[in-house]
């Protein structure tokens, strides 16, 4: 009973690690995003012409 309260406690600890983690990374990848406009407009605007 004891170790089964123990997983959950830890998996519910790792669950919210996960997700500060994933909020992290989606926050990286529009920072890199953001960079890559600014480093490259001419590539850009290639980019989004071809997607409309």
């Amino acid at each position: 009973m004891t170790h089964n309260g123990d997983w959950s406690c830890g998996a519910l600890i790792n669950w919210n690690s996960f997700l500060k983690l994933n909020r992290a990374s989606a926050q990286n990848n529009q920072l890199t995003t953001r960079i890559k406009e600014i480093l490259a407009p001419s590539n850009f605007a290639v980019n989004t012409q071809g997607n409309v």
